[in-house]
């Protein structure tokens, strides 16, 4: 695309020679001459593609104009023009001949001088953050002068202070190696989201590296969410603990724990400059074992969260597979009672809560009820933990020592997860005990979801009871369910669980 001489604040056609340098974040920029200052410049070109676009461009590019510090890259003059009727918003910026941060890291940087130039992020951010919040730093905009002078750039995701989301925008959220937890939370927006990318710039300035190795979106969401960010002194082992402190606490998960505001890091980046140059090793070795423990504390706590996440997980799993029975029974009472005019099927129900302590649901018809019931959500691992620990205690009783470990049991080999009942509230004289079965439920190990099992118990030659078709109450079922395959008082039928089990529960009421 050709782009004619661009009208500036001394001249109509000001900015002349463009040509074309680079795809930016929010359109493309240009490498241009500005004539009456005989100066390079960038002009950044965006095309506008609607009325609110161009109200949001016009409101941000109003907000560049009062940022004026050194250490923020200058607006020198905005406006608007047609090309090849297009629309486009142009924006005149200083040019920074030496590129950006990203290309001066791969040269390397020396520790005093990634210092300084954190120090220059830091005073411009200070700045910035009168008005607006960034974020998207990371290398790429923070640009470099022939002088050698920091600036950041690319305030095309900013945020005003204290402004609210707005519900509809053309922009992103930022930069995935650099998003604060926050950000993937869909939370308000504050000046910590950019205190933690900060953090995270200055990992991978003082390492060269970024925290991970992540290869997908999810791998960066769950080391921003759940992962203590890596020691870097693990990879530059020159780094002192303060400064390994102050990069531990811009990147803390938790908003509340960062720093409140950048004066607070610049105060402390100062603190610690001044500590460097005090040969104080013993204080250094001290504070070394301090914040290692600091650590280990902060990574037990994100074991624990991420723990408290896969139990929570698992419940609402668990939760889905009995409301899946739940719903069928209820679908099949419904189509039974569409045909009954004088009573009619009623149905209880307990509601979930988010322990799974129990879930029952009971179907009635004159004084006859069948119930399901589900125990507390961890009814299989408690038994199997009680289970090792009493062969443990019988082999200390027999031999003195532990000699092996349990036989991995029915429920680990078939990959049984959870289990429940269906019973009858009387004695079917047929069957000479309350009609039920015992529902299981097996985990497919390709999937997130099982399948439900029906398991019926009889009495066998070796019972002195003649019962047929029933359920084990939960212990019991426990206890009996795998010795019922190898020759037992009761025998068992084991099969996937169909529909028509479900509706024989409700044709035993019916009778």
């Amino acid at each position: 695309m050709i782009i004619p001489n661009l009208p500036g604040i001394d001249s109509v056609s000001q900015y002349s020679n463009l040509k074309f340098l680079a795809k930016g974040g929010m359109g493309e920029v240009y490498l241009g001459d500005d004539l009456i200052s005989n100066e390079s410049v960038a002009i950044k070109l965006i095309a506008i593609s609607d009325k609110e676009e161009e109200e949001l461009l016009t409101r941000e590019v109003k907000i560049s104009h009062q940022l004026t510090g050194k250490n923020i890259v200058k607006t020198i003059y905005s406006g608007k023009i047609k090309i090849n009727e297009v629309d486009y918003i142009y924006i005149a910026q200083e040019y920074f001949e030496n590129g950006n941060l990203r290309k001066k890291m791969q040269n390397g940087i020396d520790f005093d001088e990634c210092l300084s130039i954190m120090k220059s992020i830091l005073n411009g951010m200070n700045e910035a953050h009168t008005i607006i919040i960034h974020r998207d730093l990371k290398p790429e905009n923070i640009l470099i002068s022939k002088t050698n002078n920091i600036a950041i750039a690319d305030f095309g995701l900013a945020k005003l202070i204290n402004e609210k989301t707005r519900t509809r925008s053309f922009k992103g959220s930022g930069t995935i190696p650099y998003m604060a937890p926050e950000c993937w939370l869909n939370d308000n927006n504050s000046v910590a989201m950019d205190i933690y990318s900060l953090g995270i710039l200055f990992y991978e300035l003082l390492t060269g590296e970024l925290p991970i190795d992540a290869k997908t979106e999810n791998e960066w969401r769950d080391f921003h969410i759940y992962q203590q960010l890596p020691d870097p002194s693990k990879i530059q082992p020159k780094i002192p603990t303060k400064i390994k402190q102050i990069i531990s606490k811009m990147t803390q998960k938790r908003v509340g724990d960062r720093y409140k505001n950048v004066q607070e890091i610049i105060i402390a980046l100062n603190d610690a400059i001044e500590q460097g140059s005090n040969e104080r090793k013993e204080f250094e070795r001290l504070a070394s074992i301090g914040h290692t423990t600091i650590q280990q504390i902060q990574e037990e706590e994100l074991k624990r969260q991420q723990e408290l996440e896969r139990i929570n997980t698992y419940k609402k799993t668990l939760n889905f597979h009995i409301t899946e029975i739940f719903d069928e029974i209820k679908k099949i009472s419904q189509n039974v009672n569409e045909h009954l005019e004088t009573q009619k099927i009623s149905i209880h129900e307990t509601p979930y809560d988010s322990d799974l302590r129990r879930r029952t649901l009971s179907i009635n018809f004159n004084s006859k009820r069948v119930s399901f019931n589900f125990p507390e959500w961890d009814k299989i691992s408690k038994y199997e933990q009680e289970k090792i620990i009493r062969n443990r205690e019988n082999q200390m009783k027999l031999y003195g020592m532990i000699l092996s470990g349990p036989e991995e049991s029915i429920y680990k080999k078939n990959s049984i997860i959870y289990f429940g009942k269906l019973e009858s509230n009387y004695r079917n004289p047929i069957l000479n005990e309350c009609f039920g079965f015992n529902l299981i439920l097996v985990k497919d190990e390709n999937s997130l979801y099982g399948k439900w099992f029906l398991a019926s118990f009889s009495d066998c030659g070796f019972s002195q009871n003649n019962r047929k078709s029933f359920a084990l109450d939960f212990d019991e079922f426990l206890k009996n369910f795998e010795l019922s395959f190898i020759g037992h008082t009761m025998s068992v039928i084991y099969r996937e669980l169909q529909s028509s089990d479900l509706a024989l529960a409700i044709e035993e009421i019916l009778k």
